[in-house]
């Protein structure tokens, strides 16, 4: 949360020590401290659209953990009442099979007590690993409670839900998005460095400045005479 937090400010604040100078290509110079600098600013600014991306769906899942998931599921979940076919493990898999046909059974979670139980399912074009559809039982009849199914969940759910997670990931496109979302990934890494050799050049520049001042400061001074004739 807090790492997230922080890389959508350096996003931010990137854009907006970037936008006056209009940087849109680097350009390579004799000296690599020059060099290093258009780099870092280069890539600053094509990654900060994909850094606040991140920054943004990391903050997302990181609010729907302990709990925060399944409240948001059971907010959209839909009122049903099948009998279904009992309370052991085998029968309310059954249950949630017929209550959403065509989905993956991924996992079943007792909670004990009156607490329903709940059964995570993945539809095949969910690429979230536990799935965000899911159904409800009565632990003490089997019978179907409720269900919630990525499908036919409204859009909001659906994007902050399971996009949110895909795009984060980069498994929304396949292979070819988890590529580009790994090589952005890198670019901060890539950022860190030169923005650190930024700032290390900009200390050794300053020190040199002190240092080349304090000798001219020390040097005698040498009055001219007229030449004698």
């Amino acid at each position: 949360m807090c790492g997230a937090s922080i890389a959508l400010l350096l996003a931010a604040s990137g854009l907006y020590l970037w936008w006056p100078r209009r940087i849109f290509r680097f350009r390579a110079a004799p000296k690599f401290s020059r060099t290093n600098y258009d780099l870092h600013r280069t890539l600053g600014f094509w990654s900060s659209v994909a850094m606040a991306l991140f920054a943004i769906t990391g903050i997302n899942l990181h609010l729907q953990t302990g709990g925060g998931l399944f409240a948001m599921m059971d907010a959209k979940s839909t009122p049903v009442d099948l009998p279904g076919h009992g309370v052991t493990a085998d029968a309310l898999l059954q249950s949630a099979a017929e209550a959403l046909p065509g989905a993956r059974l991924m996992r079943i979670s007792f909670w004990g007590g009156k607490r329903a139980t709940l059964v995570q399912m993945r539809f095949p074009e969910d690429k979230t690993p536990a799935g965000r559809s899911a159904v409800t039982l009565d632990p003490g009849s089997g019978r179907v409670l409720t269900v919630v199914s990525s499908r036919t969940a409204p859009l909001l759910y659906t994007a902050l839900v399971e996009w949110n997670r895909e795009i984060h990931t980069g498994v929304m496109l396949g292979r070819p998005s988890q590529a580009m979302v790994s090589v952005l990934s890198l670019l901060l890494s890539v950022l860190a460095l030169t923005g650190a050799w930024i700032w290390i050049n900009r200390k050794l520049v300053a020190a040199r400045g002190r240092q080349i001042a304090a000798e001219r400061a020390g040097r005698p001074s040498v009055e001219w005479e007229a030449p004698r004739l």
